[in-house]
């Protein structure tokens, strides 16, 4: 198995009527197997929960090896570059890029380009949206359900945050 290249657990979905396209993101460093699946797992599971509750089309998980220094500034634009090329030919007027990485830096760049090719771009989750659904995960926790599991609730939480991302694209034209 290449292991720059993962595969999603979760299902290809393909709605013909999604006009936005949801592409997981994640990055790994060399030598640093644990650090493959810690990035694009969590990404590909919000993408599945999204997609359970948007009609969206998903697009296979992407991982960047990271060395370090500007790999993923180089790489990223490259990559999504072409694939916000191929999305402005097709019906699909925007893309979500699902990272669990930390870095957001790196976007700024691609989101410019994606603006100029004719494909709004945005990215999910954002830092506030980490915030905000850790606060929800604790106080549903805390105060409703002291057994329940975090990850599903973390999940549940970035759901309902994604209307903001939504909200975001449709500002822009969609």
């Amino acid at each position: 198995m290449n292991r720059l290249v993962s595969r999603s657990p979760a299902p290809a979905v393909l709605d013909e009527t999604a006009r936005i396209a949801v592409l997981p993101i994640g990055t790994t460093g060399p030598g640093d197997a644990r650090r493959t699946t810690s990035d694009t797992l969590p990404a590909s599971a919000i993408t599945a929960e999204l997609s359970r509750n948007f009609p969206l089309h998903v697009l296979p998980p992407l991982t960047i090896l990271d060395s370090g220094g500007p790999a993923i500034s180089r790489a990223l634009p490259a990559l999504l570059g072409g694939i916000c090329e191929s999305l402005s030919r097709s019906d699909t007027g925007a893309l979500v890029v699902v990272s669990a990485h930390r870095d957001r830096h790196s976007f700024a760049d691609v989101a410019a380009a994606a603006d100029a090719q004719g494909v709004r771009l945005a990215l999910f989750p954002t830092p506030e949206d980490w915030t905000w659904a850790g606060r929800a995960t604790r106080y549903a926790t805390i105060h409703h359900r002291r057994t329940a599991d975090h990850g599903t609730l973390l999940l549940r939480s970035l759901v309902l945050r994604f209307r903001n991302a939504l909200n975001s694209l449709s500002a822009r034209g969609a």
